[in-house]
């Protein structure tokens, strides 16, 4: 008889395992099995400061970071600080436009990153002295690293504003040009005065409203002392009186222009007129059309040294020369003529300061 062999049931053969023994036939035969560890190292990434421009200090030493693990993130612990700045953190960015991270903030990604110190510019109180001058603004809110904020200008009497300097007389560096436009960006990390630069007006030089000044009478009287031309023409040409009626009688000399414009030529029947007492030239609105000598002190004075970007036309004085003809001057060439009121001419807007 062919012989089979005996197998073990579950029964014995944990009956063998557990004592080590033979069990039923069944024996637990010890074997020795080596156990590989399927478990690896975590992975880990370093997270390191940049200073950012900073002017003094240490960035803190770099981090790692473990997997799944959040770090706490490092403080401004070696005291960076950077010239008209103040610290605000740490960002993914250089130019700050990344992840922003506060001091001791936790990171949670699993990832390499470099923290750059995050950069706040400050704000510093800037007063204007004016060395006489009225008027104008007397401060501004400045921020550190950015062109200085808008303001206006003082005046004064027979000077000329010539801008703000950090320096008495212009000495130091200008932050304010002539028009009070910016001339560099705030660079002075603390509250400071700036101090007004004069110079006197003078022929072909810039008036009060921004104009080019043509005449100095030498002294204030009826409060005024000079006269300016505005850069440009008005933006058309403009006939001298539109009706045929008869208008007061106008002055010819030098400083008649404004009484001209505003009473002799009042109404909109005189179009040259009108246009120049609508005018707000420079932020002032007391413009007027010269007289029939100031215009000529316009072109001697002006045209001639090739100053005022004047145009080779006919322009209008405020000077009549009869109830039909009003007094104007020809710029090729520097002729004054009497010419019909109706025509229409080119205009350039003076007045008095």
């Amino acid at each position: 008889m062919r012989g089979r062999a005996k197998r073990c049931s579950v029964i014995a053969m944990v009956a063998a395992i557990a004592v080590g023994v033979t069990v039923n036939g069944c024996r637990n035969e010890l074997v020795d099995v080596d156990v590989e560890a399927n478990e690896s190292e975590p992975e880990t990434y370093t997270v390191s400061y940049h200073a950012n421009d900073a002017t003094s200090g240490t960035v803190p030493v770099a981090q790692t970071k473990t997997e799944g693990v959040d770090l706490t993130l490092a403080t401004n612990s070696g005291n960076l600080s950077r010239t008209g700045h103040s610290f605000a953190g740490w960002n993914t960015a250089s130019d700050g436009g990344g992840t922003d991270y506060s001091e001791g903030a936790t990171y949670t990604t699993n990832a390499d990153v470099v923290l750059y110190a995050k950069w706040a510019a400050s704000i510093y109180t800037v007063t204007f002295e004016r060395q006489g001058g009225i008027g104008g603004s007397t401060r501004v809110t400045a921020t550190f690293g950015l062109p200085m904020p808008t303001a206006t200008a003082p005046t004064r009497k027979a000077k000329a504003f010539d801008g703000y300097y950090a320096g008495p007389e212009a000495t130091g560096i200008r932050y304010y040009t002539s028009d009070m436009e910016s001339a560099r960006t705030w660079d002075i990390p603390a509250d400071t005065e700036l101090i007004a630069s004069w110079r006197p007006y003078e022929i072909g030089g810039a008036g009060q409203a921004g104009g080019v000044v043509f005449y100095d009478k030498g002294e204030y009287t009826d409060g005024w002392r000079f006269l300016e031309a505005w850069t440009s023409d008005e933006d058309s040409v403009y006939q001298w009186k539109t009706e045929d009626t008869e208008t007061p009688a106008t002055g010819t000399t030098i400083g008649t222009g404004y009484d001209n414009t505003y009473n002799a030529m009042s109404g909109s029947e005189h179009p040259a007129a009108e246009v120049v007492r609508n005018a707000t030239h420079g932020g002032y609105d007391n413009w007027s059309l010269p007289s029939k000598d100031e215009l000529n002190l316009m072109y001697e004075n002006l045209h001639e040294a090739g100053i005022g970007d004047f145009d080779p036309v006919f322009y209008w004085s405020s000077s009549e020369d009869t109830n039909s003809r009003a007094w104007g001057q020809f710029f090729p060439n520097g002729g004054q003529g009497s010419i019909t009121r109706e025509a229409f001419n080119s205009v350039r807007a003076v007045r008095a300061f």
